[in-house]
């Protein structure tokens, strides 16, 4: 993948794919730490920051990975591999139970997904791994007890092309106001009006075409009649329309 830094954030997480399969070239020491320090930059619980990282270069040790990992692929062509460390120590003296269970996790999620997007940035590919043997990871690399590895993110040159993958529609994922409350056309409480006359246009064209098919005939009488029920339509349609726009305007306003 080319190195493109002027990519947009939008471009960056919309290009973004996990990459299972790395090239033998070496990544720069240089980019390595451009995206670490683009992590440690992701929001933190007051901001404790109460991360840390373990670069493992060796390619023994990252291929001993793979037996701890569910034996994924990945890691035996990965040059580099990150171990995303998170201190709960930190974050329970601050917040108690809750930090030491959720916030930390939170912390090194967001600083992860971070380094994400910089890796994509720099051209590099990665995999975040987050099934693996803890107690082995630990031993390996004597991760201390009060520090918990959250993640471990392979980096490198992608061998290949990762395929698109599918996305849910955001519209069967949000709700508005109280969970599980949906809106057929949510667009409209926001007075984003040029999706419904986009629809409703279309509509009508496909509707036109119809008549001027169905008006085709010998008969001017069948032809007159057919185009008159049309516009009737094509009326009483705009009418509902703006009833709806209307409906939704209440709905906004009670929000």
């Amino acid at each position: 993948m080319p190195e493109d830094r002027s990519m947009s954030v939008f471009g960056a997480i919309l290009k973004r794919r996990t990459c299972r399969k790395f090239a033998s070239q070496p990544v720069e020491l240089e980019k390595i730490f451009e995206i670490i320090t683009a992590g440690t930059h992701a929001p933190s619980s007051g901001n404790l920051q109460n991360w840390s990282f373990v670069i493992v270069t060796e390619k023994p040790k990252i291929r001993a990975l793979y037996h701890h990992t569910l034996e994924q692929e990945a890691f035996m062509s990965a040059p580099v591999a990150v171990i995303v460390c998170g201190d709960n120590d930190i974050a329970e003296k601050y917040y108690g139970l809750r930090g030491k269970r959720l916030y930390t996790i939170q912390n090194c999620a967001a600083c992860i997904e971070n380094m994400l997007l910089a890796a994509e940035t720099l051209g590099i590919g990665a995999c975040w791994i987050g099934a693996f043997d803890e107690e082995k990871i630990d031993a390996m690399f004597t991760i201390p007890a009060t520090v918990r590895a959250q993640a471990i993110l392979l980096l490198g040159y992608s061998e290949d092309e990762p395929e698109p993958k599918e996305q849910k529609r955001i519209e069967n994922l949000v709700y508005f106001n109280t969970y599980g409350q949906t809106l057929k056309k949510p667009y409209l409480v926001y007075r984003d009006y040029s999706k419904e006359w986009e629809l409703q246009l279309a509509q009508l064209k496909q509707k036109w075409a119809d008549v001027k098919r169905e008006t085709n005939l010998p008969s001017p009488t069948i032809a007159k009649e057919k185009t008159e029920e049309f516009f009737k339509e094509t009326s009483k349609k705009v009418g509902r329309f703006v009833e709806n726009l209307k409906d939704e305007e209440k709905v906004r306003r009670r929000r």
